[in-house]
């Protein structure tokens, strides 16, 4: 089960006490609550069961044409490329996601240095108008031809 599928799951628990709370009627959301997280142990409960006699099943089915001994390495095998194809698709999320939360940090941090340049001169221009003239406004246009440069790499990456 995925992360994403989890966190739906759970909100979907907790929102009928987010609910419950706004409107009042506490004992009512948590009745249904419970009642919500029943069902679904119920629901896990029989899934497993239903992968359990599904691997019984086809381990049987199997037999009829091979060796017993067989028969099992096929479905451990079967099992093994499972695991294998999943832990294969959990690597290349995480590779997405730590990307993506790169490119959020590179942007951020542009973001961070723009806005402290441009408060910098500001700051310094009311202090002293002709030094902030000499020597904050190249910064700032430094600065903004950074945060062009890094945007328009940004861009070509995607």
């Amino acid at each position: 089960m995925s992360m994403r599928k989890l966190q739906t799951d759970m909100f979907s628990l907790l929102s009928p006490l987010v609910g419950g709370l706004a409107s009042g009627s506490i004992k009512g959301v948590v009745k249904r609550t419970k009642i919500q997280a029943v069902c679904w142990v119920m629901i896990a409960g029989a899934g497993f069961f239903a992968v359990v006699f599904a691997c019984l099943l086809s381990y049987l089915w199997i037999g009829e044409f091979v060796s017993p001994v067989m028969s099992a390495t096929i479905l451990l095998g079967f099992w093994l490329a499972v695991a294998l194809i999943a832990l294969i698709a959990m690597k290349i999320l995480s590779v997405r996601q730590r990307n993506r939360r790169k490119q959020e940090m590179a942007q951020e941090r542009t973001k961070l240095l723009v806005n402290s340049a441009l408060a910098a001169g500001t700051a310094a221009f009311r202090m002293n108008r002709k030094f902030t003239l000499a020597t904050v406004v190249p910064l700032i246009g430094i600065a903004l031809l950074a945060f062009l440069d890094n945007s328009e790499k940004l861009h070509d990456d995607e």
